[in-house]
């Protein structure tokens, strides 16, 4: 398996490209590598069955008895208690095992959709420590988030900006999930949070439309949606922080699940835990992401990193809408306009595909 990195200059702007090339995994071993990591990537939601195997398997042979089970199991449920380093209270940031983030099983998951990565600007834009990453569109399990995992992100693409993802909190309360949330350094989307780790200067990987976003995902359409016409915080948080706003428009990843909404119950879900009743299927009703449309085209998935929207650092009663806030949205929004049009038949889209920007109250 080969990643190929490229160099060029695109409107006058040098643009660097990674691509995980999936032609090139011909041998077993680099095969087995790619659908063991991609089995292990996409089941995140049962996680928490395969990192207790262990247990269980000592359970089954005898080495441990029924009752030292069910106290390491309530010593374990006892900890959602009182370890939350998602919340970052008391301004610190939460541990996480470097090796895992740059872990190489990371990389291996990219082959399974031909991956392509492409950076907009030169080595010196990232150079500073902290940005705020607005990612669109969401998809059904911002799957492109891996992107911000394996050591080609830290190393290459970029290496002077750690960042953190902004998640959902019902995920951190699940078992294996929010294990490896946490190891991945996922923190909470509450904005006492997104606070916390600015102010101690590291990034924040965020995707504004959130859950309504997520539920607009519909492969079946030729048509993108972003909700982000009333989705104004991110812009303010990023002025009071003085922090510059990277706009990164994703690909791929919409034909990667089929969706069923339980429209009865939505509402529900979202109001009290922050995510849709959705259930969602890909390979043989698997987990396992389709590798290939229903017209056949494969999927590419992957991301476009745009240059940084430069933003001053305002006193937060001193920020008014329309001087302020209301030009960096349309510029992000024109950038993001931008990236799709620009990229779009590098990732497989036909002509006809289009970007629309909408309200989370549409």
């Amino acid at each position: 398996m080969r990643i190929n990195t490229s160099k060029t200059i695109k409107n006058g702007i040098e643009e660097y490209r990674w691509h995980y090339d999936s032609t090139t995994c011909t041998s077993f071993i680099d095969k087995l590598k790619v659908d063991i990591s991609i089995f292990y990537g996409a089941h995140l939601l049962f996680h928490g069955v395969l990192y207790a195997m262990p247990l269980f398997l000592l359970y089954l042979s005898g080495y441990l008895s029924y009752t030292y089970c069910c106290i390491i199991s309530t010593v374990y449920l006892s900890t959602y208690l009182f370890h939350k380093p998602f919340y970052c209270l008391n301004n610190t940031l939460p541990w996480y095992p470097d090796s895992y983030k740059r872990a190489n099983f990371w990389e291996w998951m990219k082959f399974y959709v031909d991956w392509l990565v492409i950076r907009r600007g030169a080595d010196e834009l990232y150079q500073r420590n902290n940005f705020l990453f607005a990612i669109a569109p969401h998809g059904i399990l911002a799957v492109n988030r891996i992107q911000m995992m394996g050591h080609m992100w830290f190393d290459q693409v970029m290496p002077a900006a750690f960042g953190r993802y902004a998640a959902a909190w019902p995920q951190f309360f699940v078992p294996g999930v929010r294990e490896t949330s946490i190891c991945a350094g996922a923190v909470d989307a509450s904005k006492s949070t997104l606070d916390t780790i600015m102010k101690n200067g590291e990034s924040i990987y965020l995707w504004p439309g959130g859950t309504k976003e997520l539920l607009t995902t519909d492969p079946d359409s030729k048509d993108s949606k972003m909700v982000i016409y009333d989705r104004y915080g991110f812009i303010k948080m990023a002025l009071i922080h003085g922090i510059d706003i990277v706009p990164v428009m994703q690909f791929g990843e919409k034909w990667l699940y089929k969706k069923h909404v339980f429209h009865m119950f939505n509402d529900v879900f979202y109001k009290y835990f922050k995510t849709p009743a959705i259930i969602f299927f890909g390979r043989w009703c698997t987990m396992i992401p389709f590798g290939e449309r229903e017209n056949g085209k494969p999927i590419r998935m992957g991301m476009v990193v745009d240059t940084p929207i430069k933003v001053p650092k305002i006193a937060k009663e001193e920020i008014d809408f329309e001087t302020h806030i209301k030009p960096l949205h349309f510029e992000y929004i024109q950038r993001m306009k931008a990236l799709f049009d620009t990229y779009k038949k590098d990732f497989h889209y036909d002509d006809d595909e289009t970007l629309t920007f909408i309200s989370c109250k549409s």
